[in-house]
C-alpha cells in the first residue's frame, strides 16, 4: 500500500495557517492582522501551537506565535518549520 501525499504550495499552507488563527481569534485574519488586536489570549494560543502540531507535526512554539507582530509572520514561521 503506498500512502497517498498532497503536495501544497506554501502560498497554499499559508492560507491554511491563517484560517487556523481566524478560528482560535473568532475574527477575519488577514496576513496583516496584528495578533495584538486579535485578542488571542494564552489558551487561544496553546490552542493554535496544538493544533498545528496534531494537523501538520510541525512543532510551533507559544513563543513563535507570541514574538510575531502578525498572522502572515506566524503563518510564515510554520512554513519555515515546514521545510
Amino acid at each position: 500500500m503506498t500512502e497517498t501525499t498532497i503536495d501544497t504550495t506554501d502560498q497554499e499552507f499559508r492560507e491554511i495557517v491563517l484560517g487556523l488563527i481566524a478560528e482560535q481569534a473568532a475574527a477575519e485574519v488577514t496576513a496583516d492582522s496584528k495578533l495584538s488586536e486579535l485578542d488571542l489570549d494564552s489558551l487561544d494560543v496553546v490552542e493554535l501551537v496544538h493544533t498545528v502540531k496534531f494537523k501538520f507535526d510541525i512543532a510551533l512554539t507559544a513563543f513563535d506565535v507570541i514574538h510575531a507582530g502578525t498572522a502572515g509572520e506566524v503563518a510564515d514561521i510554520v512554513v519555515d518549520k515546514r521545510g
